[in-house]
């Protein structure tokens, strides 16, 4: 199996950073032994590893993100056009994206609430068959079904603008045969995290988590009838207020959303503006949409909360 790394320690370099990697947009240069993008070259800066190839499609692409404003992470089956799958880790609009681009565009696979890990973090895309992983810090954060993306590429680096954040130590490696590099996680995180992150305002007390591993995906259907919910599920937007994560919505208002019917759903309708909270098994799913568009999405885990999704304060 195939593995790679770079540590980015060695002279300045303001032309590229070395060799062993070509950059499909923008430009990445060598500062104190890290990767950084630079001022006014492009929106985003995207690298690939060039030197050697992977023995497969199946690998993981990772480095530690140090942020200050936007977003950075690691990339797979990348190519020159530039078509790949990133994770990031997104400080501007305090979240974990799963995304790809290809001929079709920039897409948003999953996206989950900032778990408020620490900074600097290993940002880590996990590439296996159709299963697109990401992690945070160790633990899966983003998960998709995708096949749009099959060659393996080359893995690779992710910034979004220039001199937002810088990127140190990234590997990539083969996976196992049949397997994932790493085992996601069984369950959600045990405790609240630090708001922005998405978290319940009343027990139980588990943290609203990323997309739960396959071994989640034996959790319970859709509670029939949701018996026994209440009428009514109270969203908080608080915790957004000073970001642009969420535009069509007022920060500082709760909104009372109301039971569909005898269904698991419950929304909140105001002209062009609809949250609705709904059970997407195995996820419970809260959605925001204005004027028929999305503007803001979350899911947390059925395994911790069988029975009925929690009231949400984000």
């Amino acid at each position: 199996m195939a593995s790679y790394s770079d540590d980015f320690n060695r002279a300045n370099n303001t032309d590229n950073l070395g060799s062993d990697w070509t950059t499909d947009l923008g430009e990445l240069n060598i500062l104190n032994n890290q990767a950084v993008g630079v001022s006014g070259a492009n929106d985003s800066c995207i690298g690939r590893y060039t030197v050697s190839s992977m023995d497969s499609a199946n690998y993981y692409s990772q480095v530690t993100v140090d942020y200050s404003s936007e977003a950075g992470g690691a990339t797979a089956r990348a190519t020159s056009n530039p078509y790949y799958y990133a994770q990031l880790w997104d400080n501007e609009w305090s979240t974990h994206k799963l995304i790809k681009q290809t001929s079709g565009g920039y897409t948003e696979l999953d996206s989950w609430s900032d778990a408020g890990e620490s900074n600097p973090a290993t940002v880590k895309v996990e590439c296996d068959g159709s299963t697109i992983n990401g992690y945070i810090a160790g633990t899966l954060r983003n998960t998709a079904t995708d096949t749009d993306l099959t060659a393996a590429g080359a893995p690779g680096l992710y910034l979004a603008w220039e001199n937002c954040a810088t990127l140190d130590n990234w590997s990539a490696a083969d996976l196992a045969a049949g397997s994932a590099s790493a085992s996601p996680s069984a369950s959600p995180s045990a405790s609240p995290s630090a708001s922005p992150s998405i978290s319940p305002s009343a027990s139980p007390s588990a943290s609203i988590s990323a997309s739960p591993s396959a071994s989640l995906s034996a959790s319970p259907s859709c509670p029939a009838g949701c018996g026994g919910c209440p009428e009514y599920i109270d969203a908080n937007f608080s915790g957004l207020s000073g970001t642009c994560q969420v535009d069509c919505v007022s920060y500082n208002t709760t909104y009372q959303l109301t039971r569909q019917g005898s269904n698991c759903v419950w929304q909140y309708v105001n002209g062009n503006l609809t949250i609705s909270i709904t059970c997407e098994e195995p996820y419970w799913v809260l959605e925001i949409n204005n004027n028929g568009s999305t503007c803001g999405k979350w899911t947390a885990p059925m395994a911790s909360f069988p029975n009925c999704p929690p009231t949400i304060s984000i």
